[in-house]
């Protein structure tokens, strides 16, 4: 890049590095520790062996770069950055992103060429988020073309939806996946979620679609916490990816257009449904059963709390109320004087006030099993998935 702008200042730059560095390497043979270092080694039989007869052998030694070429001297330089207080500090010091962030940057001028088809691999693995986004946001205003390969959904920020292109293996074969332009009103809604949603889980061979923020987060405290305390794996080892509508507390009607998004792109599908108002969902178990791999639906009369309290014993209900109680201000609940058939319908109510204490219920919980609801739901989802689509779960 330098050579195309001015390449006879180069070239005397060049030279005046050559002749300095030559200079100073003179300057360091003549210092008195090397000249001394020198001729006791000669003398030690060096000198007589090597038929170096001149009476001030140590004279004829002297220090280059490498080869002594040019190149060689500018092989040993490496680039010096001062960003902060620290001062002036060899570029490979500041950390892979600073690096990451110039040589991306490189690539941004190097395709200002009229007509440029910029290849990259594995964009953006060493930058952050902000960066990784802006700077393919200019490769792709500056390029005639770019393709860029990455596993970072900020990256993919920087192109409309239909240029993207998802790559699988995971179907039996390679497949290519890519999203049609549309003008259609309920389609480019059901996209809005594939940057929030999809992309952070671009990675994963499968998703299951819960209904909401609450259910995920349920069920995420209950896997993290099945991991610590027993060692089980959560869905992420058989490579499901959790993933939840974020308008406001969630819904069961954003199940549909989320799941034939993520099919479109590749992905395996499994949607994981509550069961608190049977016989409701009729229609809306017959459209997913037709787009998803497999539907887990609760038992009946089971939501997410249920799912949550279920199967744990009335003082140990008693004990992690009392705690979300003092942690979270609720007030409004006497604890002690709770009869003991109404404790869960109780610890039910509670874990919706607040926003939702889902995860914050899970690790209150004193010592002992995991609810055992939830886990069935995890186990299910950690399986293969069977030849009937739709799994019902029985209460353990």
């Amino acid at each position: 890049m330098i050579s195309e702008l001015d390449d006879n200042d180069l070239l005397a730059a060049l030279a005046t590095l050559n002749s300095e560095a030559v200079a100073a390497a003179d300057r360091l043979t003549a210092s008195n520790s090397i000249r001394k270092t020198l001729e006791d080694v000669l003398s030690a039989g060096a000198a007589q062996l090597l038929e170096m007869t001149d009476g001030a052998p140590a004279d004829v030694f002297g220090f280059a770069a490498d080869d002594g070429s040019v190149s060689a001297i500018l092989r040993a330089l490496q680039p010096t950055v001062a960003l902060d207080a620290a001062g002036a500090l060899p570029l490979s010091a500041h950390g892979s992103t600073a690096a990451g962030v110039l040589a991306a940057a490189e690539a941004v001028v190097s395709a200002a060429a009229p007509g440029a088809i910029v290849l990259a691999d594995d964009f953006g693995d060493d930058l952050d988020a902000a960066s990784a986004e802006y700077l393919a946001c200019l490769l792709r205003r500056n390029s005639g073309q770019v393709w860029l390969s990455t596993r970072r959904p900020d990256v993919v920020r920087a192109f409309p939806a239909e240029e993207m292109i998802r790559l699988t293996r995971s179907h039996g074969h390679r497949q290519a996946h890519q999203l049609a332009p549309t003008t259609d009103r309920k389609e480019r809604a059901a996209r809005r979620h594939l940057h929030p949603l999809l992309l952070p889980a671009m990675t994963a061979r499968t998703v299951a679609l819960l209904e909401g923020p609450h259910d995920l987060d349920g069920y995420t405290a209950v896997a993290d916490r099945r991991l610590r305390s027993g060692g089980v794996a959560p869905p992420a080892a058989a490579g499901v990816r959790m993933v939840a509508p974020a308008n406001g507390t969630g819904g069961k009607d954003e199940l549909p257009k989320l799941a034939r998004l993520a099919r479109a792109l590749g992905f395996h599908v499994r949607v994981v449904l509550d069961n608190d108002k049977p016989g409701t969902d009729a229609d809306l178990v017959s459209e997913l059963t037709g787009i998803a791999e497999q539907v887990i639906r609760l038992p009946e009369r089971s939501s997410i709390e249920r799912a949550l309290t279920h199967g744990i014993s009335p003082v140990r209900l008693r004990t992690t109320l009392r705690q979300l109680v003092a942690d979270h201000g609720l007030t409004d609940i006497a604890v002690d004087t709770i009869a003991e058939e109404s404790l869960k319908e109780k610890t039910i109510k509670a874990l919706k006030q607040k926003g939702g204490l889902h995860q914050p219920f899970v690790e209150a919980l004193s010592h002992g099993p995991t609810p055992p609801l939830a886990g069935t739901v995890l186990d299910t989802l950690c399986q293969p998935v069977a030849d009937t689509v739709l799994v019902e779960i029985e209460l353990p």
